[in-house]
């Protein structure tokens, strides 16, 4: 394996986890005192030096570069898994690179910062052990998200932005986490009448074969 710097070590793990994220919440999450620019030559490193990350700038209407986001690449996801001892396959990065638009964006960044709190605290909290931490991009052999939820009664599926499985002590808790576009009371309502009724029909918890009715947390951007 490649012999990279310990913050490179860190972006590479983040990625791992959050599956994507921009220049600046990188700069963040890995808590460097330096300028931002220092972790944009690291990043470069990483991508230019040894391909093991990949990265697309997002623009305005008006051509103005928004932020620029990174992900793991093929090679990078297989070196992460090296170095966690985790089996191969288990990373995920995007195929064919990053491939989501412009609207996606901010909702991207969102559901990263989420993922990157979750595994700080996971990381911090004794007795913690976690299985499953999916986000809804993630497709199944047959191209339906991996987070797909059908619910009797709904015309339509739920697709959690993120479906977290964990160990606590003793207990084991599964958790639907939906990162809402807008802060609309209508919307937001009917988000939580969907999710009742997915723990009411049980759906949620039969689909991931859970033993007990699952968490829901729902948060806006």
């Amino acid at each position: 394996m490649p012999s990279l710097q310990p913050e490179q070590l860190k972006i590479l793990r983040l990625l791992a986890r959050t599956q994507f994220a921009s220049m600046d919440l990188l700069h963040k999450l890995t808590g460097s005192q330096r300028k931002p620019r220092s972790t944009y030559h690291l990043l470069h490193e990483i991508e230019h030096g040894l391909g093991l990350i990949c990265h697309k700038v997002f623009y305005t209407r008006n051509k103005q570069a928004l932020g620029t986001t990174y992900a793991l690449t093929k090679a990078g996801a297989a070196y992460v898994a090296e170095l966690e001892a985790w089996p191969p396959g288990t990373v995920y990065y995007p195929q064919g690179g990053i491939s989501f638009a412009f609207a996606d964006h901010f909702h991207r960044e969102a559901c990263a910062w989420f993922a990157a709190k979750f595994w700080e605290w996971a990381d911090s909290t004794e007795d913690v052990a976690v299985s499953r931490c999916i986000g809804y991009w993630r497709k199944d052999a047959s191209q339906f998200a991996v987070n797909r939820v059908v619910v009797p009664g709904l015309d339509y599926p739920i697709i959690p932005d993120w479906l977290l499985r964990f160990e606590h002590g003793s207990k084991s808790r599964l958790v639907a986490v939906e990162i809402d576009r807008t802060t609309g009371r209508t919307r937001l309502l009917d988000r939580v009448r969907y999710y009742a009724q997915a723990i009411d029909t049980q759906a949620i918890s039969q689909r991931f074969q859970h033993p007990r009715a699952p968490f829901v947390l729902l948060g806006t951007e």
